[in-house]
C-alpha cells in the first residue's frame, strides 16, 4: 500500500480508537467504518514494520505529527487494558510477577478482549524500557515491582528450587546455564526455571536481597568471584609447570 493509503488508514484508526497503538494482528475489517479500498489491509503488520524496520521513514515528520509512537518496545495495548490485565492476573495468581512468556489464555477466567495479550512482554517492557512510565503511581498502588532484576518467580519458588538443587547436588554452586529440567526429581511447577541466571542475579545484582538471611541459612555463597565449580573439581586441577 502506498503511503497515502497507510496515512489514511492510521488517521481513520485513530479517529475510531483514540490512539495509534495498533495490535500486530489487526486487519482492517470489511465494514462501513472503513473506506472500502482499505479493506483487508494488514495495518498491524504495517505499524510493526514502521516501528522496527524503518518502513516509511521518509514520512517520520507526518507520523510524529499524528501522534505515532516510534518506541519499538511500547506495547500495542492502551493503558486501561494493561491495567485491567495486571489486576486480573493479580486476582488469579496473587502477585504481579508475570513470567516473560506469559500470554493471556483464551478461557473464561479472562475477558475476551484481552485474550492473546503478551502480558509477560508488557511487564518486562514496563520494568526495563520505561513503557507506561506515566502510570508509575498507579502501578505502584497495585503493588507492581519495578526492580528490573526481579525474576518472574516468587521467592518461595526460588527457595524451593535452591533447596531441591542442594539436596541433589550437595551445594548451591549453580552453573549460570543451569535450567531446571523436566524430570521427576523436580516439582513440575519449577520446570524451566533458569536457576543459574537467578543465582547469578542474587550474587551480582542484589536480587532477593531482602531474603539474605534465609539464603545464608541454607549455605548460599554470596562471593560473586566464586566459580560454579565444586571444591573436588578445583583440587583436581593439575599445575602445569612453565
Amino acid at each position: 500500500h502506498g503511503w497515502e493509503n497507510v496515512k489514511r488508514a492510521l488517521l481513520k484508526y485513530k479517529s475510531l480508537r483514540g490512539d495509534l497503538l495498533v495490535p500486530y494482528r489487526f486487519v482492517i475489517p470489511e465494514n462501513a467504518d472503513w473506506p472500502e479500498d482499505l479493506w483487508g489491509m494488514k495495518l498491524g503488520v504495517t505499524v510493526n514494520n514502521i516501528r522496527n524496520q524503518g518502513t516509511y521513514s521518509a514520512y517520520r515528520a507526518e507520523l510524529e505529527e499524528m501522534g505515532f509512537d516510534f518506541n519499538p518496545q511500547r506495547i500495542v495495548h492502551g493503558w486501561e487494558n494493561v491495567k485491567r490485565a495486571l489486576l486480573k492476573y493479580k486476582s488469579l495468581r496473587g502477585d504481579l510477577l508475570v513470567p516473560y512468556r506469559f500470554v493471556i489464555p483464551e478461557n473464561a477466567h479472562w475477558p475476551e478482549d484481552l485474550w492473546g495479550m503478551n502480558l509477560g512482554f508488557t511487564v518486562n517492557s514496563i520494568r526495563n524500557n520505561r513503557a507506561y512510565s506515566a502510570y508509575r503511581a498507579e502501578l505502584e498502588a497495585m503493588g507492581f515491582d519495578f526492580d528490573s532484576q526481579s525474576t518472574a518467580h516468587g521467592w518461595e519458588n526460588v527457595k524451593r528450587a535452591l533447596l531441591a538443587y542442594k539436596s541433589l547436588c550437595r551445594d548451591l554452586l549453580v552453573p549460570v546455564s543451569f535450567v531446571i529440567p523436566k524430570d521427576a526429581d523436580w516439582p513440575e511447577e519449577l520446570w524451566d526455571l533458569k536457576l543459574g541466571n537467578t543465582v547469578y542475579s542474587i550474587r551480582n545484582q542484589g536480587t532477593y536481597s531482602t531474603n539474605r538471611a534465609e539464603l545464608e541459612e541454607m549455605g548460599f555463597d554470596f562471593d560473586p568471584q566464586r566459580t560454579a565449580h565444586g571444591w573436588e573439581n578445583v583440587i583436581g586441577i593439575q599445575v602445569i609447570p612453565w
